[in-house]
């Protein structure tokens, strides 16, 4: 019987199955190598991963930025009084009647005293609303300047200023009055007088301009 091609190659492969096995899994390997290398990304790195990031945070930024509220700016605070104005210090009313600035001197041409920079003096008048004697002191009394020092009053001028405060107790109901001297620089402005309610007080200022 005469042999066809298709016998003859059938032949072949069954008369060399190992070589034939070994063809068949080089095909596969080759395949899937292929495969695989066409199919794989390059992983992203960190540096890649952060840099394509960084445009969407940079524009949430912007955004919130833009629509972000204004901030709001605390308004100054302003003193509770004016010159005239009566008010309460602890079991005392106190008005502020008048102020005297730029004060070099006071006394007379014998005995006086010399503003280390000036003198201002505040008039004022003292109610006491409690029910007993009290005593208004001069050291509740202190002066706040442009600046936001503040300065105590001024026992030495005191001794030579015509009406200075006396520390006479006021009786219940009884009004007394009298000035506060202080010494401030010379280049400097008195702004408010602060007025001490004590520890258990609150204490008051009162603008002076």
């Amino acid at each position: 019987m005469t042999s066809t091609p298709e016998n003859t190659k059938g032949s072949w492969f069954a008369k060399h199955k190992i070589l034939t096995a070994v063809i068949v899994v080089i095909i596969i390997a080759a395949i899937a190598k292929l495969a695989g290398g066409s199919s794989d990304a390059p992983e992203a790195t960190p540096s890649t991963a952060a840099s394509q990031a960084a445009p969407a945070t940079e524009a949430a930024t912007t955004e919130s930025t833009q629509f972000a509220a204004p901030e709001k700016t605390p308004a100054p605070e302003t003193p509770a009084a004016t010159i005239g104005t009566p008010v309460e210090v602890g079991d005392f009313t106190i008005t502020v009647e008048g102020v005297e600035t730029g004060i070099s001197s006071v006394g007379n041409e014998y005995l006086g005293a010399e503003a280390q920079g000036q003198f201002v003096v505040v008039s004022a008048s003292i109610l006491n609303n409690g029910d007993k004697a009290e005593t208004f002191f001069t050291d509740s009394m202190k002066i706040i300047d442009d600046q936001g020092r503040q300065h105590s009053y001024s026992t030495d001028a005191a001794l030579y200023l015509e009406g200075s405060w006396v520390l006479d107790k006021i009786n219940p109901g009884n009004t007394l009055s009298g000035k506060f001297v202080f010494d401030i620089p010379a280049d400097s402005v008195p702004t408010k007088a602060l007025l001490e309610g004590g520890f258990l007080g609150k204490d008051v200022e009162v603008a002076l301009n």
